[in-house]
């Protein structure tokens, strides 16, 4: 079975290339190792036919997790270990492919909270840092388990909800967010009071593209926002 595997990496090396690939074995405790290959041909004395050819096996396990932690670190945020802007738009544009590939309905949330800037300004930088983890745990806690939360800078938070039944599904839970913001935030010495506005665009397949998609949400969060805040607004 694993000469099945190796054989045409075999082949190629006779015919004279030098070949790079990647390996794996289970190692010690079932635990999966992986291994950079090479195989790099052997001419004959003459310089004429392929004799042979020599491997070279490097593990590159640790460098694979250090890479893969790499990239899981480059989309969360550092604050309040979201997903970040950069994984938020991955994720979008996934969900959107999936949407129209399948014809599932999607939606996305833009909300911010209100009035964070008079508590920045208040209590501080370090009250504003924790009143955003506060609000992030919070969030996450609200939403469904397989909805992805993201953080894009600010207090502006975005969620990623995918499979929805229909419309009023996300609506009912933008309405529990914003119930569920109203409990005052206490934050070590300090309890502050904040609400959340909440911009819910809808997606099904069709040509928009992730940017446009955030910005109905946005123009939706700024009639949120001109209607008295602490509340949602839908796309019809």
């Amino acid at each position: 079975e694993r000469y099945r595997t190796l054989a045409p990496y075999i082949r190629r090396a006779l015919a004279g290339e030098t070949v790079v690939f990647e390996e794996h074995d289970e190692g010690e405790g079932g635990r999966d190792v992986a291994y950079e290959v090479t195989y790099i041909p052997q001419p004959g004395s003459e310089g004429g036919s392929i004799v042979g050819f020599h491997v070279m096996r490097q593990d590159i396990t640790s460098h694979k997790r250090e890479k893969k932690q790499l990239i899981m670190l480059s989309q969360i945020d550092a604050l309040t270990g979201l997903t970040n802007r950069a994984g938020f738009f991955q994720k979008l544009e996934s969900a959107m492919q999936n949407s129209t590939a399948k014809g599932a309905l999607m939606a996305v949330m833009y909300m911010d909270i209100d009035h964070f800037k008079p508590v920045n300004d208040t209590y501080g930088h370090n009250t504003g840092d924790a009143l955003l983890k506060a609000f992030s745990g919070r969030l996450t806690h609200t939403v469904r388990a397989s909805d992805t939360v993201a953080r894009l800078g600010g207090d502006e938070f975005t969620i990623v909800m995918e499979n929805l039944s229909r419309n009023e599904d996300a609506s009912a839970i933008a309405a529990k967010i914003v119930a569920a913001m109203q409990k005052p935030f206490k934050l070590g010495d300090v309890s502050v009071s904040v609400s959340t506005s909440i911009g819910l665009a809808f997606f099904q397949g069709g040509l928009l593209d992730a940017e446009e998609l955030l910005k109905q949400a946005d123009m939706l969060l700024y009639q949120a926002k001109q209607e008295g805040r602490n509340t949602y607004r839908a796309a019809i």
